[in-house]
């Protein structure tokens, strides 16, 4: 690359970042189609370029704080204006504890809850997992002694084995 496309690409890269920041509320989609980038290329300087990356972090979120004076001052503006909607939005965001949507339902009676088919599936799940345990149980060890090989067995089980 020669000095030539080298200045020619960081006017680009420049002119790129204002708009973002300044028009494209810092959505980078946004400035690419405004400026008749690709957004490919973008990520490619940004990976390329730790500054231009470094700025482009900047910018974005420059941008947001800019769309959001804006949209402030906008929502300032209709509230003057009167327009319902506006003012409804801002009280309801401005002050919560008072202009929230709030319901209040009171109930007397008394409230149950269930839910058959949970109920039988979880029965299920444990007389399984009981019975595994107890057939586990229940096999002789064949390692060992004789008293181990009797300690799922009962108590006449282990008389009649020792005897």
């Amino acid at each position: 690359m020669d000095i030539m496309d080298r200045h020619q690409s960081q006017k680009s890269k420049k002119k790129f970042l204002d708009y973002l920041k300044d028009e494209g509320g810092g959505n980078i989609l946004f400035t690419c189609k405004k400026l008749g980038k690709s957004r490919s290329a973008i990520y490619l300087w940004r990976e390329k370029d730790k500054k231009f990356n470094n700025d482009c972090k900047d910018a974005v979120e420059e941008g947001k704080e800019t769309l959001a004076d804006e949209a402030e001052a906008s929502l300032r503006s209709s509230v003057k204006k009167g327009d319902p909607r506006t003012i409804i939005f801002a009280l309801k965001n401005l002050r919560p504890s008072q202009w929230r949507d709030s319901q209040v339902i009171e109930h007397g009676g008394k409230v149950e809850i269930e839910d058959k088919n949970t109920s039988k599936e979880l029965k299920k799940a444990v007389k399984e997992v009981y019975e595994k345990f107890r057939k586990d149980i229940r096999k002789p060890n064949t390692k060992g002694s004789k008293k181990n090989k009797t300690l799922g067995m009962g108590n006449r089980q282990r008389k009649n084995a020792k005897g």
